[in-house]
């Protein structure tokens, strides 16, 4: 067991720093301007496409699960954006994130439901033609079909995602962003909006609506602050 574990770590040393329980990753990039998707939105707050959350999540699923995971971006080249900028934008669109994993695993849910209902009424459907053994047999196996479907859309599937997303909140301990030049790591208070979705998905099918609102609300606020900022 000590052995696995050593050769384990051997191999997570070639891409991560490791103290104790606590790895260290350092993602660069050339320019922040590569993790935005240009053609989305209106541009009041750039949509990141899924390059930096994919690269997150790829190190997550790479380490044990007792490790906690600390996230170093470094940028080369900002470009037209501030390390403000882009710290708000980074944390916004973690805000996307949450309100998409959410409304898709209640869409997953509902249809599985469907799935479910259609099934079983196919199942009952077959209990009339019994008689009939060829289409007692193809309707019966349609609806079986069908339940197992929804079961696994609706509960299957969606807790796979559930766990995914809640074993990212539970192993990131803190990301920091910065340039080549700077010595200093300034710390994003990003944990904030990975921990409101790990409580919202151990809530009921409700919490969209709150996932929503909140998505809804931190969007005005950031319209609010930049129509309240004195014109240069």
């Amino acid at each position: 067991m000590i052995q696995g574990r050593d050769i384990k770590n051997k191999i997570l040393q070639n891409y991560f720093s490791i103290d104790g329980n606590v790895a260290t990753l350092t993602l660069i990039y050339d320019t922040f301007e590569e993790l935005v998707n240009m053609n989305f939105g209106d541009g009041n707050i750039e949509k990141l496409n899924d390059k930096l959350i994919s690269d997150i999540g790829e190190a997550v699923s790479l380490l044990p699960r007792k490790f906690k995971l600390n996230i170093k971006i470094v940028i080369r080249d900002f470009g037209d954006y501030t390390k403000e900028e882009c710290e708000n934008i980074i944390k916004k669109n973690i805000y996307l994130y949450a309100y998409r994993v959410l409304k898709g695993g209640n869409q997953k849910f509902l249809s599985g439901c469907s799935l479910i209902l259609a099934g079983a009424g196919i199942l009952v459907l077959s209990y009339f033609l019994r008689k009939y053994d060829l289409w007692f047999d193809l309707i019966n196996i349609s609806g079986t079909l069908f339940v197992w479907e929804g079961v696994n859309m609706a509960f299957l599937q969606r807790n796979l995602d559930n766990k995914a997303v809640k074993k990212l909140a539970k192993s990131i301990q803190n990301i920091t962003i910065k340039s080549e030049k700077d010595e200093r790591d300034d710390k994003i208070d990003l944990l904030e909006p990975i921990r409101d979705l790990r409580e919202k998905l151990s809530l009921s099918d409700s919490c969209e609506t709150d996932a929503h609102s909140e998505f809804d609300a931190a969007n005005e606020q950031d319209m609010s602050d930049k129509q309240d900022a004195p014109e240069e």
